[in-house]
């Protein structure tokens, strides 16, 4: 059922983008703005078995691209590296080892926003905005933590693949003609990111906070 919803919604966007792109071929000059972003990842598990789990803390930063079709509603899509995981406890005798699983990826969102006070003179934009995700894994490690110790190893069970949604808001200052992003976002999984057993149901979820600068 999530997959199915995911597939819907993500055919929906793209075919809003493909209708945004078709606008620019009638017009000389295309109203795009490019940005940076970087923050932080409160990032943990979702599902069974997620009650083990820790918020781990991962940087989360890429760059943006923006189009405006109208006054207020605009598309957006992002290139991100975005560290996630959680943290969970294991004991070996008597000792209490911390215990990182660390998955990092490349994201693509692609999202619709919708900005109040566009139309206005306003320097202050407070933006509400939604879509998929796509995630490439790039790296997946777990990491074991004592006092001064720290070993790792390369966690091979990890999807190649992960999806889901996003729910944010942002407040946008404007100075002249560039904009500062305070941003804060949900960022949900739909699907399991282990692949070695179908009954380990465990699925990222974060939340995301980011400053960003764009032209």
């Amino acid at each position: 059922m999530a997959t199915k919803l995911i597939f819907n919604t993500t055919i929906i966007f793209l075919m809003v983008f493909s209708s945004i792109v078709g606008q620019d071929k009638n017009s000389e000059v295309a109203n795009y703005n490019y940005g940076i972003k970087i923050g932080l990842n409160f990032a943990n598990f979702t599902g069974d078995g997620s009650e083990d789990f820790r918020t781990a803390t991962g940087m989360h930063f890429g760059a943006i691209v923006r189009r405006y079709f109208s006054d207020n509603l605009y598309a957006q899509t992002e290139f991100i590296l975005s560290e996630k995981g959680g943290i969970t406890e294991s004991l070996i005798d008597t000792l209490s080892l911390d215990v990182t699983l660390a998955l990092s990826y490349f994201e693509i969102p692609i999202l619709i926003g919708y900005d109040f006070m566009n139309s206005t003179n306003s320097s202050l934009h407070p933006v509400i905005y939604g879509g998929p995700f796509l995630g490439i894994k790039s790296k997946s490690t777990i990491r074991g933590d004592f006092e001064d110790t720290h070993n790792e190893l390369d966690y091979d069970d990890a999807k190649t693949f992960d999806y889901g949604l996003v729910l944010g808001g942002s407040m946008e200052f404007a100075i002249q003609s560039y904009r500062v992003i305070l941003d804060v976002r949900f960022v949900q999984s739909v699907t399991p990111f282990d692949k070695s057993s179908d009954n380990l149901d465990l699925r990222n979820s974060s939340i995301v906070g980011t400053v960003g600068f764009m032209f």
